[in-house]
């Protein structure tokens, strides 16, 4: 259980809303974390703060500054409070500062160990995180953009296989149902798999391999969408289903990927072993993780040339291939090219608000309110009615809208 609470109810700590507000996402992001003991929000490395002394000090400045003053934040420390204006922001912030020739996996690995710089990822470092709830949407959407153009419309009774189920990739299961897609995730972490089970967004775990073939293919023949979890390694699992010549309609994947040391972990490695690599030896667990991504993306190549719809999920996972030696790992099409940019071109993008008291009652109003102005879009219309049957509630009642101009939907947290 995390250690981290967030605040419920109209009573301030600090001396106006706007810096309460800020505190209750800081809570929030921590309380729907994934390693919040080390600060972590997601993705392996993306921290709220840099260390436990910075998150004291930002909690303390939140509490104690007035509406006319500015913190500045560096890299997850605050380095400086400054006076402006009651119009200016209350808090400023960049992660991750390196430039040029400096930026590089080595270099960041080497700082962070000095603590002298840390990850925020796009959401972790900024407070906006709201669990994996927050990217159920854009992976939805995502997999309905691919039935739009590919499968008539429809998922139902396609096989969609990927991996992943942290922070980002536990969205994967849930999306793919309520997309009506059969879908298999492979995951190496037995606690990722417990955790998305636990919360709803998983349906199965199979012992095996076989197992899980057998439960899509039931799947598949019934029309009735599932999500199967296997323990297993992506770099080993999916070369075993291509060399079965099973041919999966959509195929991606959402592992760690972009982290070659603290988040991918390479074939052959248990986890105990790869813990053992960050601490002697990263360059040759950069190596290892390296050559694994090459099996893992070659597999995808191969679904690709025998017809599955494939695409990087936006994880690096075609960089690292490259690096490794597959010339063809931008054969790959990007998410954000191939199937969101369309989107953004109609105005249509991610939007997110939160109950600061956590009142679930909160969201319902907004749901409803957005029907009642927005109830013509279909979009719109579908997710809310999706997501208030499909998607629980984690941490501050919080949404991420993300397909219309303006859209909402009903995420609460617990």
């Amino acid at each position: 259980m995390s250690s981290f609470t967030v605040t419920s109810g109209n009573t301030l700590r600090c001396k106006g809303w706007r810096q309460e507000a800020l505190l209750r996402m800081l809570e929030n992001v921590l309380a729907v974390g994934e390693n919040p003991s080390e600060l972590v929000v997601y993705a392996a490395m993306g921290k709220a703060a840099r260390d436990k002394a910075s998150h004291s000090a930002i909690v303390s400045t939140l509490q104690t500054m007035d509406e006319d003053q500015t913190l500045v934040i560096q890299s997850g420390k605050p380095i400086g409070l400054f006076r402006t204006h009651k119009d200016a922001p209350l808090v400023v912030m960049a992660n991750c500062n390196m430039l040029g020739q400096w930026a590089k996996a080595e270099n960041f690995y080497e700082y962070e160990k000095q603590n002298l710089i840390c990850w925020g990822g796009l959401t972790a470092g900024a407070w906006q995180y709201i669990g994996s709830q927050g990217v159920i949407q854009g992976t939805y959407e995502i997999l309905s953009r691919i039935a739009e153009k590919h499968f008539h419309n429809s998922l139902k009774g396609k096989f969609f296989l990927t991996a992943g189920l942290g922070g980002m990739g536990g969205a994967q299961p849930l999306a793919g149902v309520m997309a009506h897609a059969s879908t298999l995730v492979v995951e190496v972490n037995q606690a990722s798999i417990d955790k998305r089970k636990a919360i709803g967004f998983l349906e199965h775990q199979a012992k095996d391999l076989d197992e899980a073939l057998a439960l899509i293919k039931t799947s598949i023949e019934s029309g009735k969408p599932t999500s199967v979890a296997v323990l297993g390694n992506a770099a080993d699992v999916f070369p075993e289903i291509l060399a079965r010549g099973i041919v999966p309609d959509v195929v991606t994947d959402q592992t760690a990927a972009h982290d070659l040391v603290y988040g991918y972990v390479p074939s052959g490695f248990t986890l105990e072993e790869v813990q053992q690599l960050r601490r002697t030896d990263i360059p040759r667990l950069m190596s290892l993780s390296r050559q694994s991504i090459v099996k893992h993306v070659e597999a995808m190549l191969g679904f690709q040339d025998k017809g599955a719809v494939v695409f990087d999920n936006g994880n690096l996972i075609r960089s690292h291939a490259h690096d490794g030696g597959v010339t063809r790992a931008f054969d790959i099409p990007v998410f954000t090219e191939a199937y969101l940019r369309p989107l953004f071109c109609r105005a249509i993008g991610p939007f997110r608000w939160v109950s600061l008291v956590n009142n679930p009652e909160d969201i319902l109003k907004i749901d409803e309110l957005l029907l009642r102005r927005f109830g013509d879009n279909p979009i719109i219309k579908n997710w809310i009615a999706l997501a208030g049957k499909h998607v629980p509630f984690e941490g501050l009642p919080a949404v991420l809208p993300g397909s219309g101009t303006v859209t909402g939907l009903n995420w609460p947290v617990r």
